[in-house]
Formats: structure tokens, C-alpha cells, sequence
């Protein structure tokens, strides 16, 4: 739904096939499987671990000298293996996918809407040509009072064919579009010999068959190489080699421009001074440089010291902001290495946060823990785009931004595996705990 809603406007009006569009959901879903699959394991968890507390089995259990981390340790393994899974596709399924989804989404942006003529109105879609029909039967073939305007000359409207009526229709193979029209008039204007001289053409028909070809409309192919660098569709190890090419040029950016800058910035030599015949011998000088220099060349000093600050100004705030850009590039080409991996390891940390909360909340089914476990993941959701766009601006560590969201619910889910071991409810002592260590903190 999210999909058609975001890309509702490029495909309406194309006349694509079904295949197209089944196509373009087939590459798009697996890219949903990241943001899906933690959800699942979260949901799943509390739903078990919910439904076999409700029934006492999860006591049972426990009274048999079982902690719930020992009861949990097996799908604490199968968690760790669907992360395992998880990053692999990551890793080596989405680049592809995205990949096949952004070339073919470009082509059809790129695809032309499909021949649609109304009624009382210009069509300027053809290239080279703007038609305007009066009326149109239900048919929708059978048109009347034509007018085509041929434009591809160049040079205007120098032809222009009228009919009073006439059918309209596109071939099988929808490569063509047929006029075929009656009882009408060709009007061509030529330029004579001299820029006076103009000659105009009169043609009247009773049949014209006029064809337009409509290759310009068709689902034409992007190459996939000029996607093929973008960081959704690179791997960790592609996405590391690109990472070191650009540290790379940040380098050679800075030593190119501490090069550049040097030639506005140069410290006079004492004995370039002493050299001077018109310059004092005594430089007992502290506040008033320009009093070394001779009165004759010190507004020329001024004028150039000036005329260099403010090169070196303007070189500094083009070099700073194309600086920013750069580093800006490096945060997200780490964020998409990073992303892989806390993405694949969060299938693991949601189990681990909602294993207690199904048996704390003792109850199974799709009803309390289908919304609580919504609620942790719409937290999760927030607090990784928080961080992500935060960690781009470079306002924070790509790490912290990136592993600080997971390491929040892993707290969280270690503290409720404590509360749930003890079967200990979430209650006033527990906000007793956090005030006091808020009290204490500030």
C-alpha cells in the first residue's frame, strides 16, 4: 500500500502491462523484508511466550528448576541463525533487488503517458505534432472536425491537415497510431527563392491515411550500470572498497587544498627585512606591522594583504562546505555498511525483548501482545531513523547512531528477562528504581 501510494503518480496513465507492475512488486519485496522480519520475530515471541505463560506451562517449567533463559536459550539459537540469514540477504539479495527495482522504475518515469486524446482539447504528446479532435463517438474511434498541426519541420505550424471526420485507432502491437480520415483539406506553406516569395499548397482529399509512430511511448530499458554504484545496491564488501576510495580523495582533497591556501598565506623571512635599504635597523615593533615598512609602499602592503584575506576567505567557505559534502558521503556510505548488520542482529535483540513481555503479559493470541509488540517496534523504528539522519549530519558517531537504538532494547529486554525469571511485575517498585537512578544521575 505504502508502494502504490509513493509511486501512484508514474505508473497511472502509462498503460502498462500487468506484468510490468507485478514485476516492480516482485523486485520490491524483498527490500520490506528487513523492516518485516524483526517485526515477525517480536510479534511471534510474545505471542508464544504469552500463550504458554496463559497456560501455566512457562510455571511448570520454572518450578522444574528451569531459568527462562534456559527455557528460551533454543530460540535464542534459532534467532541467532535467522540473523545470520537475515544479514545474508541483506548483504547479497536487497543490492540486487533494489537494483532491478530503481532501472525498472526509471524506465517507466522515463515511458511516456499512453495515447490518450479527449475530446475538445490540444494533444501535444507526439513529437512534432499537436491534433485536436471536436467530438468523439462512444466508439471511441469515430472522430469529427479534425485538425493536425505538423511541427516537424521545425519551423512552425507550416503544415496542417483538416477533415471533417474520420477514425482513430492504435495497432495490436501498439506501435502505431492510425488516422484515417475524410473529406478534408492539406495546407502546406514553402519558402520561395526570396524572403517574400512564399508558396502555400492546397490539397483536398476524400480518404487520408495518416500514421504516427509511437516508439517514443514505449518501456525502453535503462542500462544498470548507472545505478549500479548507488549504496543500496552495493554489498558490505563493495560498500568497504568504495569507503576507502573516497578517504582516499578526502585526502588528497585536504593536501591539494592546504596547497592551495599556502600561496595567500607567507611569513616574511628576517633577512628578506634587513636586506630592505629603506627599512629601519631597530625593530622594536609590537602593535603596528605596517611601521617596518616604508611610507611609500605600505598602502600597497594594505591593499594586498586585504585583497589576499579575502581570497583566502572565499577559499576557505568553498573548500569547508565541499568538505562537509564529503564527509557527509563517508556518513552515509558507513550507515549503509552499518545498516546491513543491525538490521540482520535485530531479529535477535526484539526476541530477547519480547520473550519476557509474553511472559509477563501472560496472555497469547493477536490481542494485548499484537499491540504491545506494534508499540516496541514503532519505538525501534523511530529511534533507528533518529539516529541514522542525526549520524548523517554528523552530529554523532556512525556507530552510536547506528547501535545506539539496539543497544536501548537490549537493556530494556535484559531488565524484563530479570523482572520475568523472578516473575516480578513491572510495577511501583520498578518506577521507584528509575526515579531514584534519575535522582541520583541529575
Amino acid at each position: 500500500m505504502q508502494f502504490f501510494w509513493l509511486y501512484i503518480d508514474d505508473l497511472v496513465g502509462k498503460g502498462l502491462d500487468t506484468s510490468i507492475i507485478l514485476k516492480l512488486i516482485m523486485y520490491l519485496a524483498p527490500t520490506l523484508v528487513p523492516f518485516a522480519l524483526p517485526l515477525s520475530v517480536l510479534l511471534a515471541s510474545i505471542m508464544v511466550f504469552g500463550k504458554i505463560a496463559e497456560s501455566s506451562e512457562l510455571t511448570a517449567m520454572k518450578s522444574g528448576g528451569n531459568s527462562l533463559f534456559k527455557i528460551s536459550l533454543p530460540l535464542l539459537a534459532l534467532c541467532l541463525f535467522i540473523s545470520g540469514l537475515a544479514f545474508a540477504f541483506n548483504n547479497y539479495v536487497i543490492p540486487v533487488a533494489n537494483l532491478k527495482f530503481q532501472t525498472l522504475l526509471m524506465d517507466i518515469r522515463n515511458t511516456k503517458p499512453a495515447v490518450k486524446i479527449q475530446a475538445g482539447s490540444f494533444y501535444n504528446d507526439l513529437p512534432g505534432y499537436s491534433i485536436y479532435v471536436s467530438s468523439k463517438e462512444a466508439d471511441n474511434q469515430t472522430i469529427k472536425d479534425v485538425i493536425i498541426y505538423d511541427q516537424t519541420s521545425g519551423k512552425g505550424n507550416d503544415k496542417v491537415i483538416l477533415a471533417k471526420q474520420g477514425k482513430m485507432y492504435v495497432t495490436a502491437d501498439n506501435k502505431f497510431l492510425i488516422f484515417e480520415l475524410q473529406n478534408g483539406c492539406r495546407y502546406e506553406e514553402k519558402q520561395g527563392k526570396t524572403i517574400n516569395d512564399k508558396e502555400q499548397i492546397r490539397l483536398q482529399f476524400k480518404y487520408w491515411k495518416k500514421i504516427f509512430d509511437l516508439s517514443a511511448f514505449e518501456l525502453k530499458k535503462t542500462d544498470e550500470t548507472y545505478l549500479k554504484t548507488n549504496n543500496d545496491m552495493l554489498n558490505n564488501k563493495q560498500l568497504q572498497e568504495k569507503l576507502d576510495t573516497v578517504k582516499k580523495k578526502i585526502f588528497d582533497y585536504k593536501t591539494q587544498n592546504i596547497q592551495n591556501t599556502q600561496v595567500y598565506i607567507s611569513l616574511l623571512k628576517p633577512d628578506s627585512i634587513y636586506k630592505h635599504k629603506k627599512v629601519k635597523s631597530n625593530l622594536t615593533y609590537k602593535n603596528n606591522l605596517q611601521s617596518i615598512f616604508p611610507d611609500s609602499i605600505q598602502k600597497m602592503v594594505q591593499n594586498t594583504v586585504q585583497s589576499a584575506t579575502r581570497s583566502l576567505k572565499s577559499l576557505s567557505e568553498i573548500y569547508a562546505a565541499d568538505y562537509d559534502i564529503q564527509i557527509r558521503n563517508t556518513n552515509q556510505l558507513r550507515i549503509s555498511w552499518h545498516l546491513k548488520l543491525t538490521l540482520a542482529l535485530s531479529c535477535l535483540v526484539l526476541f530477547i525483548l519480547g520473550a519476557p513481555l509474553g511472559a509477563l503479559i501472560r496472555k497469547g493470541g493477536f490481542g494485548m501482545p499484537f499491540v504491545v509488540a506494534v508499540l516496541f517496534f514503532v519505538l525501534y523504528r523511530i529511534l533507528t531513523e533518529v539516529g541514522r539522519k542525526v549520524a548523517e549530519e554528523g552530529k554523532i558517531s556512525v556507530v552510536t547512531g547506528m547501535w545506539g537504538p539496539l543497544c536501548i532494547l537490549l537493556l530494556i529486554g535484559l531488565f524484563l528477562f530479570y523482572k520475568a525469571n523472578k516473575d516480578e511485575k513491572v510495577g511501583a517498585k520498578t518506577n521507584q528504581f528509575f526515579v531514584k537512578l534519575w535522582a541520583k544521575w541529575k
